[in-house]
């Protein structure tokens, strides 16, 4: 067996291609995306082998613009509990 091709990047498993496959079928239902696009993109989502992959198929989309904003916040939430936690809260 040969060894893999280095490339940057973490595989995606079966349950996140399946979680982009409904948002994209969402964003379908929404008129977001036509049914042409909605197969292309659903079809490059079961193929696709990387998260980055996946991610490029949703990034357009309103769900991956929140879920953007809703981790920076818990990075922001995280970071001021840990200076609590560390006495920094007189600053």
């Amino acid at each position: 067996m040969s060894a893999p091709a280095v490339r940057a990047g973490v595989r995606a498993s079966d349950a996140e291609r399946e979680r982009i496959a409904q948002i994209l079928q969402g964003a379908a239902a929404e008129g977001r995306l036509s049914p042409e696009e909605a197969g292309e993109r659903l079809a490059a989502a079961s193929a696709a082998t990387y998260r980055e992959e996946l991610h490029l198929l949703i990034a357009d989309l309103p769900v991956a613009r929140e879920r953007e904003e809703r981790a920076r916040a818990g990075r922001w939430r995280g970071a001021a509990w840990r200076g609590r936690r560390l006495g920094w809260e007189a600053w």
